[in-house]
């Protein structure tokens, strides 16, 4: 679960300084915090361990509902294609310094 929401965090990150992230990696994301969400909800739980598995539901929810938001935000992010224009040189130009001799 916390490796799950680092990526959350490293996607906000992403999409929030305005760089797209691929569609798949927000879908990906959210079907394993629902498989997750899935998971806790078979777990049997006491009194004891109710409020902890609560807070685990509350949490893969609000990074589910953050994921949503962030693929709307994501959708809207133009994809940047970075070209480099390479600088050739034909020939080196010729070097004309004369160099100052000290003793």
């Amino acid at each position: 679960s916390l490796f799950l929401w680092h990526q959350v965090t490293s996607i906000e990150k992403s999409v929030s300084g305005g760089s797209k992230v691929a569609e798949v990696q927000i879908t990906t994301l959210i079907e394993l915090l629902m498989r997750h969400a899935v998971k806790l909800e078979s777990i049997p739980a006491d009194a004891d361990t109710s409020s902890q598995k609560n807070l685990q539901a509350k949490r893969v929810q609000k990074c589910v509902e953050a994921l949503d938001v962030l693929k709307v935000s994501n959708a809207r992010l133009q994809t940047v294609v970075v070209t480099t224009k390479w600088e050739t040189f034909d020939s080196s130009p010729p070097v004309t310094t004369k160099w100052e001799i000290f003793d």
